[in-house]
C-alpha cells in the first residue's frame, strides 16, 4: 500500500542520510584509526535500541469493529519519537485486529521518549475491512514503569499520510481498577462468602491477589 512505500522511502533516506555522514568522517580523515572507525560505524550505521515501550490494543467488540488492514503506530514524547513501526501487515498473513480482541506489540527505540505527549495512528487499506473501532492504546515503559492510556473509542479510517491523533493520559502505578464477573449456575449450592483472585496484566509484572465478598456480588448482579 501507499503507506507501506511511504515508511520504506522515510528509512531509506535516513539511511542514506546516515551513509553520507559516515563517508564524510571518513573522507576528512584518512589516516583514523580502526577504534575510531569502529566507533563511527557503531554511532551511525548500526541501531542500538535499548528503550522497549509495550503497547497493547484494545479493539472494540461493537459488529463491524475489526479491521484486516495495515496499521502504523508512532509515539511522540518530551524526548522525542519513535519511527513509525508497522504494527499489522496482512501480506504477512498476521492476524488481523478482531473483535474485542487485546493485543501486544514492543516498539523498541534506541532513545528515551521521557514524558509520552501522543500516539499517531494511520490505517492502511489494502484489506477488506477498510474501518477499525480503537477503543484505546495503553503503553508501559519496561524501564521506568510509566504506564500511559490514549483513549480513543471511534472508528477509525484510511485517510492517507494524516495519522489519528490520540493524546496521553499518565496512569498512577498506586492503583488501578479491575471489572470482575463470574457467571453462577441456578442450580449450584450457595456462593462461598469469598473468593480469591490473582490477577495478571499483559503489560508485565507480578499478579495481584485480590479476596472479593461473593455473596455481595451474587446479591448485586440479581438486583
Amino acid at each position: 500500500g501507499r503507506l507501506e512505500v511511504t515508511l520504506l522511502q522515510e528509512r531509506t533516506s535516513k539511511l542514506q542520510s546516515d551513509l553520507d555522514r559516515f563517508y564524510s568522517l571518513l573522507s576528512a580523515d584518512a589516516l583514523m584509526g580502526w577504534q575510531e572507525v569502529d566507533r563511527v560505524v557503531k554511532e551511525y550505521l548500526v541501531e542500538e535500541r535499548s528503550t522497549v515501550y509495550r503497547v497493547e490494543v484494545r479493539t472494540g467488540a461493537y459488529p463491524d469493529s475489526e479491521t484486516d488492514c495495515e496499521v502504523y503506530l508512532q509515539l511522540k514524547g518530551t524526548g522525542g519519537s519513535t519511527e513509525r513501526e508497522l504494527l499489522f501487515n496482512p501480506s504477512a498473513l498476521d492476524a488481523s485486529f478482531a473483535r474485542g480482541s487485546l493485543r501486544c506489540f514492543d516498539l523498541r527505540t534506541d532513545a528515551e521518549l521521557d514524558e509520552l505527549l501522543e500516539a499517531r495512528v494511520w490505517m492502511g487499506c489494502t484489506g477488506e475491512r477498510a474501518a477499525w473501532m480503537l477503543e484505546d492504546l495503553v503503553v508501559w515503559n519496561a524501564r521506568t514503569g510509566a504506564t500511559y492510556s490514549f483513549p480513543c473509542g471511534r472508528i477509525l479510517r484510511h485517510q492517507g499520510n494524516t495519522p489519528v491523533v490520540l493524546s496521553a493520559c499518565r496512569l498512577p502505578r498506586e492503583s488501578c481498577d479491575y471489572a470482575v464477573s463470574f457467571s453462577v449456575s441456578e442450580r449450584a449450592g450457595p456462593p462461598p462468602e469469598s473468593l480469591s483472585v490473582r490477577l495478571f496484566g499483559t503489560l508485565g509484572g507480578e499478579g495481584v491477589d485480590v479476596v472479593l465478598d461473593a455473596a455481595a456480588a451474587v446479591r448485586e448482579g440479581a438486583g
